[in-house]
This record gives structure tokens, C-alpha cells and sequence, in this order.
């Protein structure tokens, strides 16, 4: 019976869109989640499972979610450009640029990098463009 429950929750975002033509907002999938802690806990009452067990597979889980979290793409997809960033500071600075005139718009991410490294080492950083909008910061 538990399983239909479960079956029927996980499919009611599908059936209400395809029955309003509106798909409902995220935040309503969480209670999805209730009836999956709900089955666990029958789970475990049914077969017994020891509290020793049960917290083994406890941190199993979490440090397994730790590691697919902290490799996953989105908090990293910027480390390569982060890198790079530093890089081009250090270019800046040997050869003591400290004007920038770009009109590509790849370089704007490097913009607020550029300006805290400038920052930190107390420089004058300037950056402009054919936009009205310019940048720079004064020590």
C-alpha cells in the first residue's frame, strides 16, 4: 500500500501538468519526501535493523552525498576561470597594467576577480569598454 503512496506522489507533478497544462512550483516537491522517509521507516521496523547498522549506513550516505556535492559541477564550475583570473592579475601587475580596455564580453567575468586582487595589493585598477558602465577603484 506504502508503494502505491509513493508511486502516486512521485508521479503527481506529471499528472497535475498534464491534466491543468501548469506545472507546480518546486518548492511542492519536498513533500514528496515524506512518504520516502515514511517506507525507510517501515523498512528498518520490518527487518530490524540494529541502531549500529543503521548509523554505518547513515554515515555511508552522507559522506558518499559529501563527496558527489563537493565534485559535483555546480559549486565548481568557476575554478578554472578563478585560476585564470589570478593568472591575468599577475600579468597585470609584472608588467604594471593597470588600464583595461576590452569590448569582448568572455573578459567581464575576470572584471570583479581583477578588481579584488588590485584591491588587496592597495593599486589602481581601471577597466572600461564601448558601454556607459566603467569600472575602476582608486587607493
Amino acid at each position: 500500500m506504502l508503494v502505491l503512496l509513493n508511486l502516486a506522489l512521485l508521479l503527481s507533478p506529471l499528472l497535475i501538468y498534464f491534466l491543468s497544462n501548469t506545472f507546480p512550483p518546486e518548492r511542492a516537491f519536498a513533500f514528496i519526501a515524506i512518504s520516502t522517509i515514511m517506507t525507510f521507516a517501515l523498512v528498518i521496523q520490518y527487518f530490524k535493523i540494529t541502531t549500529i547498522s543503521l548509523s554505518s549506513m547513515t554515515f555511508l550516505i552522507v559522506v558518499i552525498l559529501s563527496i558527489s556535492t563537493y565534485k559535483h559541477n555546480a559549486l565548481n564550475w568557476s575554478k578554472e576561470m578563478d585560476k585564470e583570473a589570478y593568472v591575468m592579475f599577475q600579468l597585470f601587475d609584472k608588467n604594471e597594467i593597470q588600464n583595461v580596455y576590452n569590448e569582448s564580453d568572455n573578459f567581464k567575468y575576470y572584471v570583479p576577480s581583477l578588481i579584488y586582487y588590485f584591491s588587496l595589493n592597495k593599486k589602481e585598477f581601471h577597466y572600461s569598454t564601448n558601454e556607459k558602465k566603467q569600472y575602476s577603484i582608486h587607493r
